[in-house]
């Protein structure tokens, strides 16, 4: 018991070091609380039920790790690099086609202050301001080649 206490607040730790903690969403730590108490199943002799929580934990984190989030996955929602033309770019962060690198990150700053999910912005134009920084720097180093 005192092992399995001290792997459980190793788990923790590690969450908490690598800011995962912060990340977990109310099905993970229902997730956790499942395992917490099959395990405590397991230790007390009851098999069936405590392995049949420790699996379905075990499949929630593997799904989780594999990168499954269901279907509003951020990564899927709006455009990309691809997707956004050069001028669309200077046009969104209000730069003209002289701008060097500093006029580019100083927009980006103006507009991510403006937009940024955690100051009450949108997070979707906030991303749309992520992708046309990276548009417009990946062509200034482009033209530099």
């Amino acid at each position: 018991m005192p092992l399995l206490l001290l792997l459980a607040a190793g788990v923790l730790f590690y969450l908490w070091q690598s800011g995962r903690l912060r990340a977990m969403s109310g099905k993970d730590w229902v997730a956790l609380a499942i395992a917490a108490l099959g395990t405590r199943f397991v230790m007390t002799g009851q098999l069936p039920p405590g392995g049949a929580m420790l699996s379905g934990a075990g499949m929630w984190a593997l799904y989780r790790w594999l990168g499954g989030r269901g279907s509003t996955k951020p990564d899927a929602i709006g455009p990309t690099e691809n997707d956004v033309s050069i001028v669309e770019a200077r046009q969104f962060l209000g730069v003209d086609e002289n701008s060097d690198r500093a006029d580019i990150m100083l927009a980006h700053k103006r507009l991510i202050r403006k937009f940024h999910p955690d100051n009450g912005g949108d997070a979707d134009l906030a991303r749309q301001a992520n992708i046309a920084r990276d548009v417009l720097l990946k062509e200034i180093d482009r033209l530099k080649l």
